[in-house]
């Protein structure tokens, strides 16, 4: 059976990344910008999920839902819901037949987990070969990228989304990008995949210029690929991550200066220096030299030149300070520290890494159990975590006892809004039925002073997450308190 899924979400660049990435996991995808056309979609394409966003202009997805819900065609289609969510709006929603809720930033690997689980179809057995890894981070219209293990192509997907996203958000019109391919599984060197691993050149929103994508790798078949193929063959091979960084930081539309009475002896400057005529005065990773002084004094040279938006205190050291150093390691010491990661806390979309993926896929199925008098706490965690734990809910010590008489539980949330000492009489009952190492318990906490940290740890659980979190706190915390709890 193949799950027809119709994305609505107003951003068009996330709809291509997202409706690429279900693709390629599976599914069948029909994408629309606003909620009117994706009623009509409902109506007429009959998917058998709809994946919309919280907020739209005009008609929202409330409007959307009460329009879905009153219609015969369309009332009994699932919809998961993407955005930020308040409790009492996870409360509101599941009312309204929601069945699921996509927190941003979206992870697609926990979505995709989510569409299969829910339509009963069997989750991809987890891979053996090495992952493929990724690392982006950039400098104004330089994005320096290291990709190995694998070329996979939804992580590949995932890698242009968040050069395409970044370029947009920092308005960034001619990136130039180093791409660093230390090693590569060579059967993962596919036709297929090479070319969504130079996706982020096809964009109509900035343009890559040919000689602006420099690639620094050693793997035979990815060299023999690139220069066999008219499509890649254009592309620079650079010899070493010096040469390639150097070659994309200097830009002829940068032009600054240095002060000459700034040039000192023994100063090693990472670009060459002009004078106005544009004759190199001083080569680049050459201490100045008294010679080289003299020359300027007898030339009466006020100022030279360089091409790069590094400003002259970035790109100078003292020789002396690199005595045991080579070039290249003085000029990646001032090069890469200037660089930033890409993918933030603001990035619209992320994953969790390797080790936690494989955490919550190996503890799916296991029993979790939410102890809180609200339901609007017991729908935020649950919200979260519901894709991986069969998980029942209590609203105070009572329930609970009942519970643990039942059933065996991995993890247990417990709210401290019902005050310190009903908390810590839940947390007794909850370690009378079973110690750390089978059952790990978190406290939700508005705020938590020293003293009552210490009386949960003498109770029996030193977990304690604070309120409000997002779902990757809350994901974080789950994976260290059974991790450490497991190791006691």
């Amino acid at each position: 059976m193949i799950i027809k899924v119709l994305i609505c979400h107003p951003d068009a660049v996330f709809i291509d990344f997202f409706s690429r990435y279900l693709t390629l996991s599976g599914f069948e995808v029909k994408t629309t910008l606003d909620v009117v056309d994706g009623m009509a979609q409902c109506v007429h394409y009959k998917p058998h999920l709809v994946i919309a966003n919280k907020t739209f202009k005009g008609v929202d997805a409330r409007g959307f839902l009460l329009k879905k819900n009153a219609t015969q065609a369309t009332d009994k289609i699932p919809i998961y819901l993407i955005g930020d969510f308040k409790s009492r709006e996870i409360v509101e929603f599941k009312k309204m037949g929601v069945r699921a809720f996509i927190s941003t930033p979206v992870n697609p690997v926990i979505v995709v987990e989510r569409i299969l689980n829910a339509f009963g179809i069997p989750l991809p057995p987890v891979k053996k070969t090495m992952p493929m890894l990724m690392d982006i981070c950039a400098r104004g219209n330089i994005i320096v990228s290291q990709i190995e293990g694998n070329l996979e192509p939804e992580k590949l997907v995932l890698f242009d989304y968040y050069v395409r996203d970044f370029c947009i958000r920092k308005a960034v019109k001619s990136p130039r990008m180093l791409l660093i391919l230390p090693s590569l599984y060579p059967e993962s060197i596919t036709e297929d995949n090479v070319k969504l691993l130079f996706q982020f050149t096809t964009h109509p929103e900035f343009k890559v210029e040919e000689h602006y994508v420099q690639i620094l790798s050693a793997v035979p078949r990815l060299l023999s690929f690139l220069k066999m193929n008219h499509d890649y063959a254009h592309y620079q091979i650079a010899p070493d991550f010096l040469t390639a960084l150097q070659t994309l930081q200097i830009d002829f539309d940068k032009r600054k200066t240095v002060p000459v009475e700034f040039i000192k002896s023994g100063s090693v400057f990472i670009f060459d220096l002009y004078d106005q005529q544009g004759r190199r005065v001083i080569p680049a990773h050459t201490p100045v030299s008294a010679d080289m002084l003299a020359y300027l004094g007898e030339h009466q040279m006020q100022t030279l030149s360089y091409f790069s938006d590094f400003n002259p205190d970035e790109i100078r050291r003292d020789a002396l300070e690199f005595d045991s150093l080579t070039d290249a390691e003085r000029a990646l010491d001032i090069l890469s520290s200037a660089y930033e990661p890409v993918v933030t806390e603001k990035t619209p979309v992320s994953v969790l890494d390797e080790k936690l993926t494989l955490f919550f896929r190996n503890a799916k199925g296991q029993n979790l159990l939410i102890v809180a008098s609200s339901e609007e706490t017991r729908e935020l965690v649950a919200h979260v975590l519901d894709v991986y734990f069969t998980i029942d809910a209590a609203a105070d010590g009572v329930a609970v006892g009942e519970l643990l008489e039942k059933k065996q539980y991995f993890l247990v949330f417990i709210d401290s809004k019902s005050g310190l000492e009903p908390s810590l009489e839940i947390l007794r009952t909850v370690r009378s039925a079973a110690t750390r190492r089978k059952t790990s318990v978190v406290i939700i906490a508005e705020q938590i002073n020293k003293i009552d940290a210490l009386r949960y740890k003498d109770a029996g659980t030193d977990n304690i997450v604070i309120a409000p979190f997002s779902p990757t706190t809350l994901l974080q915390k789950v994976y260290e308190a059974i991790d450490s709890d497991r190791r006691t």
